[in-house]
């Protein structure tokens, strides 16, 4: 096959799904500032969220007056690591699935976020497509480089569990497949400024599809 028949034949084939959604890249970058849950701690309050990046890394972000601090949970899971906002600086913790923030003067309390209410956040205030009666999925963007670039979308599955399917800047170039729905490929590709989401009928030639791995479950759901 000549390079001109390739690109012919990558076009027949984009043409053939039929799409179904459309988010502007802008407003799952948006999603950022609308996905926090808010907790008192002493006479302030501390902002946090749980986000994604396009390899599907889970972060915990923390935001106070302004200031936004960014840790891997990764690293949480294994010890309490340290986030400063100017000069009030506090011990941030993972216990039994909660995040946990403390002053590090240890007199004015915590404040705890469970993961799972964290996830919840993101799945009501972000950007939706509904890609069918009972599949949604929430948009984030991150635009790098910490967390790194990439589209992480999340959805609550029918047991309960909160599930994010994952793609770099590279991989949303061209379609990947996200699920099937009785017998439908629904996938995820960037078009421009959005992020489109389109179907197709399974075929032979769409057996075992790699976008359909790459998904994982959000810890603490």
């Amino acid at each position: 096959m000549t390079l001109a028949q390739a690109f012919q034949a990558a076009a027949a084939a984009a043409s053939s799904l039929l799409p179904l959604a459309r988010i502007p890249v802008s407003q799952a970058q948006a999603a950022r500032d609308r996905t926090f849950v808010s907790r008192p701690l002493g006479g302030a309050s501390i902002q946090a969220e749980i986000t994604a990046d396009g390899s599907g890394e889970f972060w915990i972000r923390l935001r106070q007056d302004g200031r936004d601090r960014v840790l891997p949970l990764s690293d949480l899971e294994s010890s309490a690591r340290r986030a400063c906002f100017g000069a009030a600086c506090y011990a941030v913790d993972l216990e039994q699935n909660d995040l946990v923030v403390r002053p590090e003067d240890a007199r004015n309390g915590e404040a705890s976020f469970s993961l799972d209410k964290l996830a919840d956040a993101v799945l009501a205030n972000a950007p939706q497509a509904r890609l069918s009666e009972d599949v949604v999925y929430s948009a984030v963007y991150e635009p790098g480089p910490t967390p790194g670039a990439g589209a992480v979308l999340w959805h609550r599955d029918l047991s309960g569990g909160v599930y994010i399917a994952y793609r770099t800047p590279q991989e949303l170039a061209s379609n990947t497949w996200l699920v099937v729905v009785n017998g439908i490929y629904i996938g995820v590709r960037r078009e421009g400024d959005d992020l489109v989401f389109s179907a197709k009928p399974a075929e032979q030639s769409l057996a075992g599809p790699i976008g359909l791995r790459r998904q994982r479950r959000v810890p603490g759901t």
